[in-house]
């Protein structure tokens, strides 16, 4: 019997130690890895009413304002972290009574005089505390529709960032009938252009100073009836006041391409700056004129576009001069320097042919130069070309 009782504890033994072996030994739960914070614990929770706002209609050289509410509705402290705003004309305004001890209550964000944002800065917001965040908005000299957006970054891991939207529409305090006058010139007489500056917002603008790049032409404005104004603008109505702008390309000038720029300075009386004094409108016109008369260049503007420098390019033109027994034309100067330019006679006593040559090992890089030719014509006695083009490795 006692036989018996040892196999059987025997037997249990080894059981027990056999389910010892099968059974694998516990492990201890993998450590887990929290992403250190400033603050621990519990964060902000962001609860934003309104992200949008429409400004409507705005005038030019005016200031709009909005304020949007965020609200901390989290259990710890909210922060936010200022961004760039997608406009420079824009500056925001966090303010708030419910910070942290010691905390900034008011924060402003804007771009400095070199244009830089100061981005990263931080404005934190208590538990149950909300904040006054007022967007402002400087048209400047912009016109058109406008949506522009004001971000911020936040604690708030359901909500990273939110973006202000402000929307809106520019309407400009002067019109220009056009920003640019093309067309022809003569030789042989004085040639004008006109345009129309009005407004329909101010009921007086004044022309005060108008000046001209190259200084050639003569330029003169005078005030005219708005409801003459109103055909050079055939989608607006109900102008205020208006002047109309003489540019006038004196005869003598060069045949072929002239341009310049046209600089009108307009003061508004209806509007100051900072220093309280009326407020100055300026803009450019450009002018765009093909100078004709008895001497013709057959291509006035010659574009080599891009020429591989171990080759240089050559390109020829025309240049036609009538009403003259015995007609003769030369080069006068050109530029750049290393630009070339030869006169070739043609069978017929009238035409000559202009031969233009960009030379291998020209400086790399664009270059726009100018070919002056002399005549013996006495209505037409100098010619212009303008050339460009592209010195560029070989391809």
């Amino acid at each position: 019997m006692w036989k018996w009782i040892a196999i059987a504890v025997a037997g249990a033994g080894l059981a027990i130690v056999l389910t010892l072996v099968a059974s694998p030994v516990p492990r201890p739960a993998p450590a887990t890895t929290r992403v250190a914070s400033e603050h621990s614990g519990a964060t902000g929770k962001v609860e934003v009413p309104s992200l949008k706002y429409d400004f409507d209609t705005m005038e030019q050289a005016t200031t709009g304002s909005h304020t949007f509410v965020i609200k901390n509705v989290g259990e710890g402290i909210l922060e936010l972290v200022a961004r760039k705003p997608t406009c420079g004309c824009q500056k925001l305004i966090l303010e708030s009574h419910d910070v942290p001890e010691g905390a900034p209550t008011r924060l402003v964000l804007e771009e400095d005089e070199h244009g830089h944002f100061p981005e990263g800065k931080v404005f934190r917001v208590l538990p149950g505390g909300k904040v006054e965040a007022t967007v402002i908005w400087n048209t400047k000299l912009e016109t058109g529709q406008y949506r522009e957006a004001v971000p911020l970054d936040t604690n708030d891991p359901d909500r990273p960032r939110i973006t202000f939207e402000i929307t809106g529409f520019v309407t400009p305090l002067v019109l220009f009938s056009t920003a640019e006058i093309r067309g022809e010139a003569s030789t042989a007489r004085d040639t004008t252009f006109d345009m129309a500056v009005a407004s329909q917002v101010l009921s007086e603008i004044r022309i005060v100073n108008m000046t001209s790049a190259q200084g050639e032409v003569q330029l003169r404005a005078e005030q005219i009836d708005p409801a003459e104004a109103e055909k050079d603008f055939p989608d607006v109505r109900s102008l205020k006041c208006a002047y109309r702008v003489y540019v006038t390309v004196p005869k003598g000038l060069p045949v072929g391409p002239y341009r310049d720029k046209i600089t009108l300075e307009i003061e508004l009386p209806g509007r100051t700056d900072a220093n309280g004094k009326p407020g100055k409108y300026e803009t450019d016109i450009d002018l765009y004129v093909q100078v004709r008369g008895p001497v013709t260049v057959t291509r006035p503007l010659v574009n080599f576009g891009d020429i591989e420098v171990n080759k240089g390019a050559v390109e020829k033109l025309y240049v036609i001069i009538r009403e003259v027994e015995k007609p003769v034309v030369e080069v006068e100067s050109v530029t750049p320097d290393f630009l070339e330019a030869k006169i070739e006679p043609t069978p017929d006593p009238r035409r000559f042919v202009v031969v233009l040559s960009v030379p291998r090992d020209a400086p790399f890089g664009k270059f726009e130069g100018r070919v002056v030719l002399k005549t013996n014509h006495p209505q037409a006695d100098t010619a212009r070309i303008v050339v460009r083009g592209t010195v560029v490795e070989a391809l």
